[in-house]
């Protein structure tokens, strides 16, 4: 198992920015070409923190795919509604998925190509799977911050003294078409069954003592009333590295149920 840090020059960020790759056992040996995951970092942290504040390197050592962490800064995987160059979601789907997968020797495709976060990666990635569902075949959450888009003066949320800088810098106003075109609940109510049948495999979870465990409930309703089929669960823990290194076992488990991973 080796770590790599890499980084590109983004034309839709306007600037250089890193991520990590982590390589299984074998990679450099070998003309195989691996699965691969994105696992995103929530707010206020880096591409840095899967690797640094968890065993996930250790973890990773036997498993037979390649772990991408990408930088998301405080941007919320969304194209920002302040910054014509705060582009975080097209970076991820336009430059960051085909750069990695031409530098390492991925195998390119959807069935081989999975997505989790934590807190604002939660978000992000089940986001993703939600609007890019030709993308990834699995889409996981830990505490996800699922009412980001929603979440005002007016409707202050469970976070908004710490996220209203980020939230405001990234949705725009209440009411912003950057806010519903990004709202989970509003990309849900809009699908249509052929779109429904399309989604890639749905997991989430949450701590018992989070605050987000709120908005983790709607969306396992939302998607329930929609018909969309997802595993849910609540467990004891709360927001912070205590739990989401205690997740990431189950990252492998889950990836390792997929048919053909």
């Amino acid at each position: 198992m080796s770590i790599v840090y890499g980084s590109f020059q983004s034309k839709l960020v306007g600037e250089q920015i890193p991520y990590r790759a982590i390589l299984p056992d074998g990679y450099d040996h070998s003309n195989k070409k691996y699965p691969v995951l994105y696992l995103l970092h929530g707010l206020f942290g880096s591409c840095e923190n899967w690797t640094e504040l968890t065993g996930l390197a250790e973890f990773a050592r036997q498993q037979n795919l390649i772990i991408i962490t990408p930088e998301g800064k405080n941007a919320w995987y969304v194209d920002s509604a302040s910054s014509a160059s705060n582009r975080f979601e097209s970076y991820i789907v336009e430059e960051l998925i085909p750069e990695t997968e031409r530098e390492f020797r991925i195998d390119d495709g959807r069935k081989m190509r999975a997505i989790v976060g934590n807190s604002m990666g939660g978000y992000g990635s089940i986001k993703f799977a939600l609007k890019y569902p030709d993308l990834f075949v699995f889409a996981g959450s830990f505490s996800g911050a699922f009412d980001a888009p929603r979440i005002s003066d007016e409707n202050p949320g469970a976070f908004w003294d710490e996220f209203a800088e980020s939230v405001t810098a990234a949705f725009g106003p209440a009411n912003s078409t950057v806010r519903r075109d990004n709202d989970l609940i509003c990309l849900i109510d809009k699908m249509a069954p052929r779109q429904i049948e399309k989604l890639p495999i749905l997991y989430f979870d949450c701590g018992k003592d989070d605050r987000f465990i709120k908005v983790n409930r709607e969306l396992s309703v939302a998607m329930t009333t929609k018909g969309i089929a997802h595993e849910y669960h609540e467990l004891p823990g709360g927001h912070d590295w205590t739990y989401w290194g205690s997740r990431v076992p189950q990252i492998f488990e889950k990836l390792g149920q997929i048919p053909r991973w």
